[in-house]
């Protein structure tokens, strides 16, 4: 279960296995990072209120889009297991194709 700080504004997620820090622990570090917190928090309510006004749905549909066209280049410039065709996780194992040996942009991908 996750358990929710509003004091610091953070979440910790129990369910996990090695999650073994206590409640006290916890507060220590975010007390002894406080600066970082508050400035994670500032950039993040910001962030939030920026897509709130270019549009929730927007967004989704823009970085969709993204995804497809960051997909459709890796395929010019690589050759994939078809596994792997429309994986969102680039992989080093992964051989260039003729056009992704003659591209900048692919061989720095691949370094």
């Amino acid at each position: 279960s996750s358990g929710i700080n509003a004091e610091y504004g953070y979440t910790v997620d129990r369910s996990r296995k090695d999650s073994t820090l206590s409640q006290k622990t916890i507060e220590l570090i975010y007390k002894f990072n406080t600066v970082d917190v508050q400035l994670y928090n500032f950039f993040y309510q910001t962030f939030k209120m920026k897509v709130k006004a270019y549009g929730v749905d927007l967004l989704k549909q823009k970085t969709a889009e993204f995804r497809q066209k960051r997909i459709d280049f890796e395929n010019s410039c690589f050759n994939k297991p078809e596994e792997d065709d429309k994986s969102q996780t680039f992989n080093k194992e992964w051989t260039l194709t003729d056009f992704g040996q003659e591209e900048k942009s692919c061989t720095l991908l691949h370094m």
